[in-house]
């Protein structure tokens, strides 16, 4: 083959490659979520009102739970400390993300263990599933 035509035939290759992956690219990257919320539907998140008359433990969909904080994050962009949402049970804006011990079962507020600790310490048995697991990491 001659010179010439190597150079033409390498550059359209080059030329279908570029396009290729420019179309790729938007293809797959229009089907995913501006928001990456997308990937957490389906899965449930647990949540605990704070409100003493009422203290309702409850599951609710994890995209739902982000998109009612970040509607919460818009109003009270001024305010500093966690955002609560609305109680299905009593009407409060006083629902916080919640975790369950794995050891004991007692449900609380994640973080309750203050910004020293791991946000996962049960404040009734002291466990925490986040400490377990770096201590197994640094014993392997």
């Amino acid at each position: 083959m001659e010179e010439s035509m190597k150079k033409t035939v390498m550059i359209v290759v080059i030329v279908v490659c570029l396009v290729s992956a420019v179309l790729i690219t938007f293809v797959t990257g229009r089907s995913r979520s501006v928001t990456g919320l997308d990937e957490v539907a389906g899965q449930m998140q647990l949540v605990k009102c704070a409100n003493k008359n009422c203290g309702a433990i409850y599951e609710i969909d994890k995209k739902k739970y982000y998109e009612l904080l970040a509607e919460e994050s818009l109003k009270h962009a001024d305010e500093t400390g966690p955002l609560a949402i609305t109680c299905e049970k009593c009407g409060e804006k006083s629902i916080y993300k919640a975790v369950k011990c794995e050891k004991c079962g007692e449900v609380f507020f994640f973080g309750e263990a203050g910004a020293n600790d791991f946000p996962d310490r049960c404040p009734k048995c002291g466990s925490s599933a986040t400490e377990e697991q770096k201590k197994a990491k640094l014993n392997r």
